[in-house]
């Protein structure tokens, strides 16, 4: 059994304990719960629970539904042979409606999430814990698991409800949506005070634990979501410098789950293959349910990879066959199927407890995005810059690939080009090409090109449609309004 961090032994020590359950479709802006103030969130282990629920419940959106909205959206999965039942399917197609489950359950998940951390945010000074260090340190943990939410929202929906502290069902009905720019100026302060030395954040290697470089690379994030390259830089420098990372030279490496939380993570969520309903599905999830040599594989999903990224890939890339299969036998029949594309980058190297049951923790940032990210600013401030090229070598090289000067990539815009594909190539099925593309307007022409002529790309999907059950639910457009174009 993988080693867990203290909160994994917390959780499993309450059993039955009402709060840790995931919420039902139901459940959204405010979940409902058993549990009352009455005489909990008083003691040092109420609070370790609450913020146990924060974590865990980041395992909900992170396990499926979360891949399916994002990963589907980007040139990297096939927009010909997915379900069309306003599941992937119709997302790859840039075709879902608001009725779309997946759609709703990405929503319900992530207020889920926000509503659990509020608790502890709200709670914790109340309690009776009499270090103000660990309540702070509490507070802070809940802070940028609530912000991280955040982060994904806004940039999926825009203007978004901006909840900070947990609410009744019939207030929650109340909430109208904030702007975009009010959500992002909040994340910029939220993360910015998180990533202080005196927000209580560790600021060592701590394995599942929201850190203070977590905050810094987060927030350099949405720094560059905005646009803001020269604010964005001095926070990943900032988390290079620290000395706490690492550059694995071994693509193979970073996807075994007994390296689950090394030097190459910054941040991941959890994920253990030993305990019930603590296991990782997506790697059965994402490949044909009768490939041969998997061991557990498929759900019938359909979620295959795209021509497109295999042949972006050169024959010499490492990572293309650590990342896609091409082609496999149907254990069913024997007959082989030889174009089928499967993601196998979470799958190849480890091996699953049963169907859905994989070990393997989920990245929400990796050392290398770091990396690849202070190479865009510093292309962006200076070309040509030695650290950007630097860094790009190191990513080819690692790849098997040649290394790059000048010479070849003669401009600004040569360099942001190469390194866009390099992130596309390294970050592949990891929910980070989508945001990517719409980040650097780069979706307007790439998906606009690559999309069906029948459901051809436009600028309104670059937002995903508010929920159908949310709009009926509050029935006033003027606190909870359709997106345009759905």
């Amino acid at each position: 059994m993988k080693n867990k961090n203290n909160f994994k032994l917390i959780l499993l020590s309450v059993l039955g304990l009402t709060l840790l359950n995931s919420c039902n479709d139901e459940l959204d802006l405010a979940p409902i719960s058993e549990l009352t103030d009455g005489n909990f969130y008083k003691t040092e282990i109420h609070m370790q629970q609450a913020l146990v629920a924060v974590y865990d419940a980041f395992q909900n959106n992170y396990n499926f539904d979360s891949h399916y909205l994002l990963e589907s959206r980007s040139d990297n999965v096939a927009q010909i042979g997915p379900k069309l039942d306003d599941l992937e399917g119709n997302i790859s197609q840039f075709n879902e409606t608001s009725g779309s489950e997946v759609v709703k359950e990405v929503w319900n998940n992530a207020y889920n999430i926000i509503w659990k951390a509020n608790i502890v945010i709200n709670k914790v000074d109340a309690s009776d814990i009499t270090s103000e260090a660990t309540k702070t340190s509490m507070k802070s943990q809940a802070r940028f698991l609530r912000a991280a939410m955040y982060l994904d929202l806004v940039r999926m929906w825009g203007d978004v409800p901006l909840l900070t502290k947990p609410l009744g069902l019939e207030e929650s009905f109340t909430v109208k949506r904030t702007s975009a720019a009010e959500v992002l100026a909040f994340l910029i302060t939220e993360f910015t005070e998180l990533a202080s030395a005196s927000s209580g954040l560790s600021s060592s290697l701590t394995k599942g634990q929201s850190t203070i470089y977590a905050a810094h690379g987060l927030l350099a994030r949405t720094h560059l979501w905005m646009g803001n390259h020269s604010l964005a830089a001095p926070h990943l420098k900032g988390i290079m410098d620290s000395g706490v990372y690492a550059f694995n030279s071994d693509f193979a490496e970073l996807f075994k789950d007994n390296n689950d939380n090394g030097k190459h993570i910054v941040f991941a969520v959890q994920f253990d293959k030993g305990i019930t309903g603590e296991e990782n599905g997506w790697p059965s999830r994402v490949l044909t349910r009768y490939i041969d040599g998997v061991p557990f594989a498929g759900s019938g999903r359909d979620l295959d990879g795209d021509m497109s990224l295999w042949n972006a890939y050169t024959a010499g890339d490492k990572r293309r066959d650590l990342t896609l299969r091409k082609g496999f036998t149907d254990i069913n029949d024997g007959v082989y199927v030889p174009d089928d594309l499967n993601c196998i980058k979470m799958s190849i190297s480890n091996e699953p407890a049963g169907f859905e049951k994989w070990g393997i923790d989920w990245p929400i940032l990796r050392y290398t995005d770091v990396m690849m990210m202070y190479a865009e600013c510093a292309n962006e401030v200076s070309y040509p810059s030695s650290e950007a090229f630097t860094i790009l070598n190191q990513v080819r090289t690692r790849a098997g690939l040649t290394t790059l000067t000048s010479t070849d990539l003669a401009s600004k815009t040569a360099f942001a080009d190469e390194l866009m594909l390099q992130r596309r190539l390294e970050f592949a099925y990891e929910d980070i090409r989508w945001f990517d593309l719409v980040r650097t307007s780069r979706d307007k022409t790439e998906l606009a090109s690559w999309a069906l002529s029948s459901h051809p790309y436009a600028d309104y999907r670059r937002l995903f449609p508010i929920p159908a059950d949310e709009i009926a639910k509050i029935n006033d457009s003027s606190i909870m309004w359709q997106n345009p174009g759905y």
